[in-house]
């Protein structure tokens, strides 16, 4: 473990590893979810204001 601490690469814990995985994954289920609808030109108007803020965050 010691030599791990001594390096200059970046090291994960286990438990980051997976977190980033399930990241990528609900990034990457959003992406192909918005493509379909742009694909299957699903536009709908979204009047939620709320919804808004979310997305410019």
């Amino acid at each position: 473990m010691l030599n791990l601490a001594m390096t200059t690469e970046p090291v994960l814990l286990d438990e980051e590893v997976e977190e980033l995985c399930r990241v990528r994954n609900t990034v990457n289920t959003a992406v192909r979810n918005l493509a379909t609808i742009i694909r299957q030109r699903q536009y709908h108007d979204v009047k939620d204001t709320e919804l808004w803020e979310v997305v410019k965050t």
